[in-house]
């Protein structure tokens, strides 16, 4: 919840990519009922099926959001994930807008953020691993590094606003 706006998180299907269905799931009380496809209250959300073998079988689905995380056994009935970072939630050094998956190649958690350097720097886009899915910052103290961001031949303020990335098979 932001402001005085909340923001929901909500399922919709398609077999094609072009039209798309929104299933009454029956999970979500909104107004007093569940007749509706949203599966929880949220922002900046990020799913992925965990494919760490070390995954409990709770969590094989991970959602990351802009202040926690989750898990869930079936992508529908999600589970926040309690963080460990002592600072408080995942990431206050950043900027929102996680995506996350497994990488199996360094057997760790791969979270893309967006960085913020202020108003006349512009956003830029940062990268963590780490072995530890709830708190981000584990081995990356302060913030996820960043690795794109404008340089000297871009306009001033330019933002790399969207960090948006998926593993390429």
């Amino acid at each position: 919840i932001y402001g005085t706006t909340t923001r929901r998180i909500c399922l919709a299907t398609s077999v094609d990519g072009v039209t798309w269905e929104k299933p009454s799931l029956g999970i979500y009380n909104r107004n007093g009922s569940t007749q509706n496809n949203i599966l929880l209250e949220d922002s900046g959300v990020s799913v992925f099926l965990d494919r760490n073998p070390l995954a409990p079988l709770t969590e094989k689905w991970k959602m990351t959001c802009s202040s926690s995380v989750y898990g869930s056994p079936d992508g529908l009935v999600w589970t926040k994930i309690p963080t460990k970072n002592p600072r408080g939630p995942i990431l206050h050094s950043d900027d929102t807008k996680p995506t996350g998956s497994w990488d199996p190649r360094i057997e760790k958690y791969v979270i893309f953020v967006r960085r913020d350097r202020g108003a006349h720097l512009g956003r830029c886009s940062g990268r963590c691993e780490t072995t530890d899915f709830s708190n981000w910052e584990l081995e990356s103290p302060g913030g996820c590094p960043t690795v794109f961001c404008a340089d000297a031949n871009d306009p001033v303020g330019l933002d790399v606003y969207t960090n948006a990335w998926t593993p390429y098979p």
